[in-house]
């Protein structure tokens, strides 16, 4: 996804009709297109700043801890019963980073190829009725 893409954008691009969007956001299980969708950075820029006053608040304070040489994460209050000589295993990620690597991992979306888009659709909506 691309820093001025929407999801309507991305629809029209890919299917040929912008009405679309909706099965983006509903295969890529974004329910909160304002939380979830990638932003340009100047946006996420002003929502640290709107959320902790200024930039470098985010940039000072511990969102987790991460492991270094394995893959899992421990939030602050984990990290503070760690055994000292066991700290310099971990690296901490701010909050700044933690939303920044989020932001670029929205990036990466899914989409149903051309081909199969009306078949998804029927389904969908073969699905839907079933609730009804």
């Amino acid at each position: 996804v691309g820093t001025t893409d929407t999801p309507e954008i991305i629809a029209s691009k890919y299917y040929g009709d912008c009405r679309l969007y909706w099965v983006i956001l509903l295969i890529n299980n974004i329910n909160n297109i304002y939380d979830e969708w990638p932003k340009d950075m100047s946006v996420l820029t002003r929502r640290m700043i709107n959320e902790y006053g200024d930039i470098l608040t985010p940039q000072q304070t511990v969102h987790h801890y991460e492991h270094k040489t394995q893959k899992y994460i421990i939030s602050d209050t984990t990290y503070k019963f760690i055994e000292k000589t066991k700290k310099n295993e971990y690296v901490s990620v701010s909050e700044y980073e933690f939303m920044v690597n989020t932001n670029e991992k929205n990036r990466n979306i899914r989409l149903i190829r051309p081909r199969y888009i009306n078949d998804f659709i029927l389904n969908f909506q073969n699905t839907v009725q079933l609730f009804k």
